[in-house]
């Protein structure tokens, strides 16, 4: 099966380079999105993993992490963490 007919759901996903985030993003979805950042060849990545999330809360939850990571190819939201974004995160990932 080709990767570009693999269909995944809505969520966030995260570039990694040695284990280390170094770009969030979202989509609809998430290996159609991954396939695009493969062709352009403009971030330096090798793992991808995500989150499935709804897409009214796409943007929310993607600003939240990108504050609370923060990481270096991303350039917006370099906002200092809430207080919101630490508790959303932990829930993610602590739960």
């Amino acid at each position: 099966l080709p990767i570009k007919n693999i269909n995944t759901p809505p969520g966030i996903y995260f570039l990694c380079k040695n284990l280390k985030i170094q770009y969030i993003g979202q989509a609809a979805n998430v290996s159609n999105r991954v396939i695009t950042h493969i062709q352009e060849n403009l971030k330096d990545f090798d793992s991808v993993y995500f989150i499935t999330c709804p897409i009214n809360r796409l943007t929310t939850l993607e600003s939240s992490l990108i504050r609370y990571f923060n990481p270096p190819l991303n350039k917006t939201c370099r906002n200092t963490p809430t207080q919101s974004d630490e508790l959303l995160v932990n829930s993610l990932f602590n739960p």
